[in-house]
């Protein structure tokens, strides 16, 4: 009978997996075992309450070799995250986070991300499309870190690593947007980017007069508060401007401009 080498490559793939979970174990992160279709391959509920021990995880790739990594979201490791499902996405708000804070990034094999941010201090839990193509992991939810692959051999991969990134706390307008579940959806890629964007540059965020001379017809002022709400938490992007000439509509202080990455 030949020999194939196929046994020391399966070998060596699964001890590249199982040293890079117990890589995020010892970081802190709470780790389970998933398909490459993304099911976990253990009850993993607990898991979401405690961090499992290092003979518990390797117990689980000897069971289950090649088996891709959970990282459990929520206040069990500290972490939440924006997944985002679509490649060509134009939200501006997440490109613009993405440009202001940096926050470890990971890029999943059909070309979309995972944004990762620092679990607040509030329980949100999991929430299913909060933008178009958008889901936020939270409180009871998980996602597939890298080296994982999916079934077709593509690879997550870190755009920005977890271990090595300061990991921002999640902005207010993230966590405005999953409370309400609508808000920037309206208006992200669409006719009020170009409002988007000014409300940031100008570090004046939205008056009445740039309603009713620039956005007649295209947005009510309900939606213009959505795209303020969304503005609001991030930094300007010419910090040079002063902040002492601010309208006071729909905000009153430049108080309320601060950065997003806050710890």
């Amino acid at each position: 009978m030949g020999f194939s080498g196929e046994g020391i490559m399966s070998i060596g793939r699964n001890t590249q997996l199982l040293n890079a979970a117990l890589e995020y174990l010892d970081a802190g992160y709470s780790i389970i075992p998933v398909g490459q279709d993304k099911k976990p391959l253990i009850s993993w509920i607990e898991f979401q309450k405690r961090q499992a021990t290092r003979e518990e995880v390797k117990e689980w790739w000897t069971r289950h070799p090649g088996a891709n990594i959970g990282m459990v979201t929520g206040n069990i490791s500290g972490i939440c995250a924006v997944d985002n499902d679509d490649p060509n996405s134009k939200h501006q708000l997440l490109k613009t986070i993405d440009e202001f804070a940096q926050p470890p990034v990971s890029m999943t094999p059909r070309g979309g991300n995972h944004m990762i941010f620092g679990m607040p201090d509030k329980d949100i839990r999991n929430t299913v499309n909060f933008l178009e193509k958008v889901d936020f992991r939270g409180e009871g939810g998980y996602i597939v870190v890298p080296p994982s692959m999916n079934g077709n051999g593509k690879g997550y991969t870190w755009k920005r690593s977890l271990l090595t990134t300061d990991i921002p706390t999640l902005p207010d307008s993230i966590i405005k947007l999953i409370q309400s579940n609508n808000g920037a959806a309206k208006f992200a890629g669409g006719p009020n980017t170009n409002l988007f964007n000014k409300a940031l540059t100008n570090n004046k965020l939205i008056n009445k007069e740039l309603i009713n001379n620039n956005i007649t017809n295209i947005c009510d002022s309900d939606e213009v508060d959505a795209i303020t709400t969304s503005t609001v938490s991030l930094p300007p992007k010419n910090p040079q401007k002063s902040c002492d000439k601010a309208v006071t509509y729909p905000v009153t202080s430049c108080d309320m401009i601060s950065e997003v990455v806050t710890s």
